[in-house]
């Protein structure tokens, strides 16, 4: 999840609350694949954040490197449980990778005449990937509580639905 960047700015801290509040949301209340899903969200932008410091270029590597392990992670759930909110991340993902590889191929490092307007792109695939998470995650909720009321509405009640 690469949101913005350092922490320069509000733009970066509403995006990591946004990922946060998403994290213990699917934490809490999700299935066994969004707690998986909110987790590598998490693992994703500490990746991101540990190759920023460590390459020192934070347009390149640390946002490459977040969505890589998200990504990988996002197939590997995938290919575990079989979840409808896992195909729009993916393809979520792919958008994303493509920006990324234009982004690299123009000698290595971000040459895009206005850079805001691809932050605020990349930026908002992440947004994105937070609400098919969250969405996902209150999903689930709504069909636990739903299964929940059925059961206690007693035997008659759970064959007539």
């Amino acid at each position: 999840m690469a949101i913005s960047g350092d922490f320069a700015g509000g733009y970066s801290v509403l995006g990591l609350a946004a990922l946060v509040a998403t994290a213990l949301f699917a934490w809490r209340e999700g299935g066994r694949a969004e707690r998986l899903g909110g987790v590598l969200l998490v693992l994703g932008w500490m990746v991101g954040g540990i190759a920023r410091q460590m390459i020192g270029h934070p347009n390149v590597a640390g946002p490459f490197l977040s969505d890589a392990v998200d990504a990988t992670g996002f197939v590997l759930v995938a290919v575990r449980y079989s979840c409808l909110w896992l195909a729009p991340t993916l393809l979520i993902y792919s958008g994303g990778f493509t920006l990324r590889a234009i982004e690299l191929g123009m000698f290595g490092s971000p040459q895009w005449p206005a850079m805001l307007n691809y932050a605020t792109i990349t930026d908002g695939l992440s947004y994105l990937v937070l609400f098919v998470v969250a969405w996902a995650t209150y999903v689930t909720m709504m069909e636990r509580q739903r299964a929940t009321r059925l059961k206690d509405s007693g035997p008659l009640r759970a064959a007539a639905a």
